[in-house]
């Protein structure tokens, strides 16, 4: 680091030292010449002529507590972070989330106190400015970038309240954001294990939310019954610099009593809340408890006529706690039902309602209600508005549409596939899985990771399943027993490269459900300094810490490994913090193993330019990273 006057001007000041009588005015002037030049010189570049001063003109803010987000604005900082350029807070190190020649996004290290902030740019620093960092935590809440959060957005959230086991619960809404930090207007369902389903909307005069320089925020929601706040992390920016994607958590349980939970953030499709908009094949999976407690997947199709809402042709496949009431076969097309989406029946916010009747010899007993938020024509939300029951688990989960028919030759795909799922033991812990699977007909292959705080994790390289078959509707099946899975598949290519729904079948006692996701490629390859959203995918239990955050990337070796850095927002039954983190990881294949920063190893399966992590020092839970 640059402490003093560079080599430049010292050399300067000896070449001309010696003292004439001819005129102390032409000494003082080239004296002021030389020292010009050297403090023009001085954080630069280089010593030859064109170097660039590396300088910090703001921060913004000049204080804030551990997470906060900073943004530095100077000059000189290159295009992009180099391998020896950095960012410190009074010595401490910490990973930028955005780095441009102008401007650089990076949150308050942990470990930092009050003192300069310095930038160094290729190798050389800049002078420092006082940063003060409080004490406190959660970090509060950043503002200055509402604008990118502007439009309909809906939300699906599930998780737990209260200690121990706690109780499931699942919320699914909307809200209409105006791009200035005001709710204008909000509708949600919120359906509890102790008190069933309560359909609400908000009160715009106490709603409102902010959005920070790191794309980290915050909303508050106001209801009748109660005010819910919640944080979310944004990316992947439209053509209008509008959030499209997000991670959302409850935030507002302090003393672990609350609620607490984790989910998906989508912008809406305003002119697909009508009946005309809607396509004709819908897949979808959910996933819940049931009313002891057990672990519950589900995953179907269906047929639907947008015109009078009829569904028909409905495949169901059920897994609660490790019974399968509708046989390996699941419902076979006997599963029928109704979408409301005539008149009025979808509201502003895209609201409507669902009926799923899995058997009709079965009636009232396997007939599910759902709420339903559009997110747009392809893509939308469910939840289960039953009352806890006997027959009647809260699920909550998404409907993405599928193309007409599928075949083995559907599952073609360079990057391979991953799936990520979740479950639960008999006894109420948390499970997950990541399996990084590639289709080569008649075999499936791939690298499986399971993990419980029950039991150690475990990676293995197998034949996941001897053979695999796809039927015309999209029904996909492999392994046996308790490694048996069903997915039904959709169009990848509509829902941020969703191909489909997985459960587990019989034997699976955990009824482990989840995404499988068309990788991009075996290889992550980061895209530059870029930022990424990253998020917990779901609550398997009441101990888990729910998480968003963003974060920042420096490749070290063309995606081959990398360390991963930024700040999170969580909730826990500890409470509510914002912490900062930094992970390394080495990828073969697209699978890893790596460091969490703090003694304990992550392992994660890469998909292009997103990641997904299991942190094994914790309850178990995934996080996906990503743009």
């Amino acid at each position: 680091m640059t402490t003093g006057y560079p080599v430049l001007e010292k050399t300067a000041w000896a070449d001309g030292h010696a003292r004439t009588s001819r005129s102390c005015g032409v000494c003082l002037a080239i004296f002021t010449a030389i020292l010009v030049a050297g403090l023009a010189g001085c954080g630069g570049k280089g010593s030859g002529s064109g170097s660039t001063t590396t300088a910090i003109a703001s921060l913004a803010p000049t204080s804030g507590m551990v997470g906060a987000a900073v943004t530095i604005t100077g000059t000189g900082f290159g295009a992009s972070q180099l391998s020896n350029s950095s960012v410190t807070f009074n010595g401490t190190a910490a990973t930028p989330i955005a780095w441009s020649a102008t401007s650089i996004v990076v949150n308050v290290p942990t470990g930092a106190s009050t003192g300069n902030v310095v930038v160094i740019a290729g190798g050389t620093a800049s002078a420092g400015v006082n940063f003060t960092v409080t004490s406190g935590t959660p970090a509060a809440c950043g503002t200055g970038s509402e604008s990118i959060l502007s439009g309909s957005y809906a939300f699906s959230i599930a998780g737990f309240q209260g200690g121990g086991v706690g109780n499931h619960f699942a919320r699914v809404g909307s809200f209409a954001a105006d791009g200035a930090g005001h709710i204008t207007a909000a509708e949600e369902d919120l359906n509890v294990s102790t008190a069933g389903d309560d359909h609400h909307t908000a009160a715009a005069s106490g709603s409102s939310y902010s959005v920070g320089p790191d794309y980290r925020g915050c909303l508050t929601l106001a209801f009748a019954d109660g005010t819910a706040t919640f944080r979310f992390s944004l990316g992947t920016l439209n053509s209008s610099n509008q959030a499209t994607r997000g991670h959302i958590i409850e935030f507002d349980d302090l003393s672990g009593a609350g609620k607490r939970g984790s989910g998906n953030l989508l912008r809406q499709d305003t002119t697909a809340f009508r009946s005309t908009a809607l396509l004709s094949n819908y897949a979808f999976g959910m996933g819940g408890f049931d009313h002891v407690g057990g672990h519950v997947g589900e995953a179907g199709t269906f047929t639907l006529t947008p015109a009078n809402g009829t569904i028909s042709a409905g495949f169901f496949d059920y897994n609660d706690a490790g019974s399968v009431p509708y046989g390996t076969a699941g419902t076979a097309g006997t599963s029928a039902g109704s979408l409301l989406t005539a008149g009025s029946n979808i509201s502003s916010t895209g609201r409507t309602t669902a009926t799923f009747t899995a058997e009709p010899a079965c009636g009232a007993s396997c007939t599910y209600h759902w709420a339903v938020y559009i997110v747009n024509a392809n893509q939308f939300f469910l939840m289960s508005i039953d009352t806890l029951g006997t027959n009647t688990p809260i699920t909550s989960g998404r409907a993405i549409s599928t193309t007409a028919t599928f075949n083995t030759g559907s599952l073609a795909n360079s990057g391979g596939y991953i799936v990520e799922a979740s479950g639960a033991t008999p006894s109420g812990s948390a499970t997950v899985e990541l399996e990084k699977l590639a289709f080569s007909s008649p075999n499936v292959t791939g690298t499986q990771f399971t993990y419980g705080l029950s039991s150690s994790p475990t990676s293995s390289q197998n034949a996941v399943g001897a053979t695999f078959a796809a039927a015309a509707n999209g029904r996909f099946t492999f392994g046996a027993g308790a490694n048996s899975q069903v997915v039904y598949l959709t169009d990848p290519a509509v829902a941020a490269t969703i191909a489909g729904f997985a459960v587990r079948g019989p034997g699976d006692n955990n009824a482990t459900e989840g995404l499988m996701v068309a990788a991009q490629s075996a290889v992550f390859s980061p895209a530059g300094n870029g930022r990424y959203f990253l998020g917990t995918v779901t609550s398997g239990d009441a101990t888990l810490k729910n998480q968003v955050g963003v974060a920042g990337v420096i490749s070290g070796n063309g995606g081959q490994s990398d360390t991963i850095g930024g700040a999170k927002d969580q909730s826990a039954p500890s409470g509510l913090s914002t912490v900062t983190f930094s992970n390394t990881l080495s990828f073969s294949g697209g699978v890893s193993s790596g460091s969490n920063g703090a003694g304990g190893t992550i392992v994660a399966i890469a998909d292009g330019t997103a990641l997904f992590l299991i942190d094994e020092t914790g309850a178990a839970a995934i996080v996906t990273v990503e743009q």
